[in-house]
């Protein structure tokens, strides 16, 4: 991935341009990946997952049934993220490091786990640390 950068510059009344400000940021989600945890690792608050639907080959405005669930490095699953039918593209949801019954989960390593209509599509490694 390459950084993509901005930079913010004034013309004054003569048309000659000075730089105010620059800033650099790594893109957010890789279009090779269907399935993205940021920041990761997580540290407090939480984290954005980002996750495509693909509906390759299906009928116009069709959509996928979609479960994106957080599992512990045992297999035991932690909690439910997503689990709705949605349209083809990009959605992000936000997971804030607690687990189904609303308690903050230890820190360690879990697993996204991303299914479209009962097919794994994707797993990503997350990190918890404090």
């Amino acid at each position: 991935e390459s950084d993509s950068r901005y930079r913010l510059v004034g013309v004054n009344g003569l048309g000659e341009e000075y730089v105010l400000g620059e800033t650099s940021f790594a893109p957010g989600f890789d279009t090779n990946r269907p399935l993205v945890a940021r920041p990761n690792p997580v540290l407090s608050g939480g984290t954005e997952i980002l996750f495509r639907v693909s509906l390759a080959g299906s009928a116009a405005g069709s959509q996928a049934a979609v479960a994106l669930g957080l599992f512990d490095a045992s297999g035991r699953l932690v909690r439910t993220l997503a689990s709705n039918k949605y349209a083809a593209g990009t959605t992000a949801v936000t997971w804030d490091g607690r687990d189904g019954s609303g308690a903050r989960v230890a820190p360690g390593t879990y697993f996204l786990r991303l299914s479209l209509d009962s097919r794994l599509e994707a797993t990503e490694r997350v990190t918890v640390v404090r």
